[in-house]
């Protein structure tokens, strides 16, 4: 498996994870969207959950939906990196109520 990683996602602590894979081939470099690309195929967007909650406020997460779709259509991928315990301290008025669907 081939994976490309966007060069702003080395703080994240995946690509890391992923370079000790003996079945993983990594590269990393400036992606145009999403954050990673498997296989030239599938793209992927990860975002926090704190990311992702400023995300849709700003309006940002759309218009990213939006490009993942047309570079991959059928084929993109949006992941929500969040704990339980972070749950309740996303920036988005009324989150506290996800805890109770964890």
């Amino acid at each position: 498996m081939t994976v490309v990683c966007d060069d702003r996602e080395q703080a994240s602590g995946v690509i890391a994870h992923l370079l000790v894979r003996p079945d993983v081939d990594v590269a990393v470099r400036r992606l145009e969207v999403g954050d990673y690309l498997i296989d030239g195929r599938v793209w992927v967007e990860r975002k926090t959950l704190a990311d992702f909650a400023v995300s849709v406020v700003d309006g940002r997460l759309f218009g990213q939906a939006t490009r993942l779709l047309r570079a991959a259509p059928g084929r993109a991928l949006l992941i929500l990196e969040a704990t339980a315990p972070r749950c309740h301290r996303s920036p988005v008025s009324g989150a506290k109520r996800c805890r109770a669907r964890w």
